[in-house]
């Protein structure tokens, strides 16, 4: 049984509350502006937080998760994913405001916060006995945080910190999955 199906015998909700979605278009963005609200995908050129993109236009997969498959009584969880046979992501959205106070220390806040619900995600998957096997086996399992952030950068951060590379190992250690830290997504190419 195929990942889609999988998906649709586990979370019987999935169909009716419209949280799979069927996208081919070369890139397309991922909005989460409605608070106890699904994120949406934007196929009309407007921008989002995260951009997919996928130049060969293969048939993709966009499964809303938090507020949609899974809802607050299931706790925190990454806010989609999306795949198809041969690649799987789960992104969690985070975004900084505008004119923050301590930029960076909110910045490392809500990157541990997404490390948390995407590893939340990964055990509900687990729990509920959906087979991520092939997409781990072939090392096509991504988790990515996507921290958003509205503040120019005064200085430039260090792109790798020891709370970031252990959070790479474990996800790697426990899940196969390799943990990324990005706005955008690419496809793999023919």
């Amino acid at each position: 049984m195929n990942l889609k199906e999988q998906i649709s015998n586990t979370f019987t909700q999935c169909l009716t509350n419209n949280c799979l979605e069927d996208i081919n278009s070369s890139s397309f963005e991922v909005v989460d502006d409605k608070q106890n609200s699904p994120c949406r995908s934007l196929t009309d050129g407007k921008f989002g937080q995260f951009k997919i993109e996928n130049p060969d236009k293969y048939l993709l997969h966009f499964l809303k998760i938090d507020h949609c498959i899974l809802f607050e009584q299931d706790g925190k969880k990454c806010d989609f994913a999306v795949f198809n046979a041969d690649e799987l992501i789960f992104v969690e959205l985070k975004t900084i405001e505008k004119n923050s106070s301590n930029e960076h220390g909110k910045r490392n806040q809500k990157k541990r916060d997404a490390y948390i619900q995407l590893e939340n995600t990964l055990e509900t998957f687990k729990n509920e006995k959906i087979d991520l096997s092939s997409y781990q086996n072939n090392q096509k399992l991504f988790v990515i945080a996507s921290v958003l952030d509205y503040n120019l950068s005064i200085t430039k951060m260090p792109t790798a910190k020891t709370g970031s590379q252990n959070a790479q190992l474990r996800f790697f250690n426990e899940y196969r999955a390799t943990l990324m830290v990005e706005n955008t997504y690419k496809f793999a190419e023919n």
